[in-house]
């Protein structure tokens, strides 16, 4: 069967953390033995889908987008709201009205021709529900906010994320951002980078500024609105592309090819290897701006040695260029041209190599 991962949350858990004591449970958490009623047992998949939730006594089972409480189904949630029981074969359609960062304001059902007004919510910037603002729930809907499930049970009032569990209250996260390393500039708790204007965190690991605007009517068609979700929908699609490691890939490559070319280049075959440090050369760029436009992309810092690397190979690709043109406008003949300006290339890559491993064994001094 599926591998299971388990998460138990207890009273007593909550009680320290009310008292300022460490606390938090994340994924593949070990169980705290702790009594059962008073506990929130949640079972996931190894890749981290909910499975079940149970507390004094009751499951709630989660299939995909269906909810079933005990044997009995809940709800059937969509993009726009949910489906809920209305007796043995019918169904109540519910919907969600939702601000640019996801968050659920109105809920209400579509009764005939009717509508039901249901739930309505208002939000601090961090999450926690405005009290006096909100109105006060027909029926409750627990997706809020990001749209992202609402525990109550035991008064904890965590958001589900998925990697961690979220505090509205305080702002944070439960445990440690598992992919923390990527991110040093900011607490391993933070939620959102500390945007929550701006940005979402989309499953407990990183922010993520929501951009898509939605299409209301025909007059949006072919309008700057739809020019610009085409535009973020490239961009999400280039996110999965433009990465650092695609980027490092090609400057690898690259670097090969370029070696390969130096060697054909000493051995006084030019004709070989001149065009192999040309080839190198631009898939090392290509891999430099890869790696740039992944972090832009991702809203992502270029770290120190990534500038580094930029600036030694921009340095070293221009530096070539002048002896070059010299001997390519001197007296001697074709043959002879070609290996001299192979010759000043392969000098050249062997300086900028040797540079490079200058730096990595001291980058305290760049």
């Amino acid at each position: 069967g599926a591998l299971i991962r388990l998460n138990r949350f207890s009273y007593l858990c909550f009680l320290q953390r009310s008292l300022g004591r460490s606390h938090g449970a994340r994924w593949g958490s070990s169980e705290a033995y702790h009594p059962s009623d008073l506990s929130i047992v949640v079972t996931y998949t190894a890749d981290g889908e909910k499975l079940t939730k149970a507390i004094f006594g009751t499951v709630r089972n989660y299939v995909g987008g269906i909810e079933y409480l005990g044997p009995s189904l809940d709800a059937i949630y969509r993009a726009d709201g949910r489906c809920t029981p209305n007796g043995a074969t019918a169904f109540h359609y519910e919907y969600a009205l939702k601000d640019h960062l996801g968050n659920a304001r109105v809920n209400f059902r579509a009764n005939g021709t009717a509508v039901a007004f249901l739930e309505e919510t208002h939000y601090y910037p961090f999450g926690m529900a405005l009290e006096g603002l909100s109105a006060v729930p027909v029926t409750t809907n627990a997706y809020k906010y990001n749209g992202k499930e609402l525990s109550e049970e035991l008064g904890i009032n965590w958001y589900a994320y998925g990697a961690r569990y979220y505090d509205p209250v305080t702002g944070r996260f439960s445990g440690v951002d598992p992919i923390a390393d990527k991110f040093a500039w900011v607490s391993v708790y933070n939620y959102a980078e500390n945007e929550p204007i701006a940005n979402i965190d989309l499953w407990g690991l990183q922010k993520y500024k929501p951009k898509i605007e939605p299409i209301e009517g025909p007059g949006d068609l072919l309008s700057t609105k739809m020019l610009n979700n085409a535009w973020e929908g490239a961009k999400t699609v280039a996110r999965e592309f433009v990465t650092e490691p695609v980027g490092n890939l090609l400057k690898n490559a690259g670097d090969l090819i370029t070696s390969a070319g130096i060697v054909a280049s000493a051995a006084l075959f030019p004709e070989v290897g001149a065009p192999l440090v040309a080839v190198g050369t631009g898939l090392e760029m290509a891999g430099y701006g890869i790696i740039i436009a992944g972090k832009a992309i991702s809203d992502q810092p270029i770290d120190a040695q990534t500038q580094t690397d930029i600036i030694i190979e921009g340095v070293f690709t221009a530096l070539p260029k002048p002896v070059e043109k010299l001997a390519e406008n001197s007296n001697l003949d074709k043959v002879t041209k070609d290996v001299v300006k192979a010759q000043i290339r392969a000098v050249n890559e062997a300086a900028k190599k040797g540079v490079e491993q200058q730096v990595k064994s001291k980058p305290s001094q760049y």
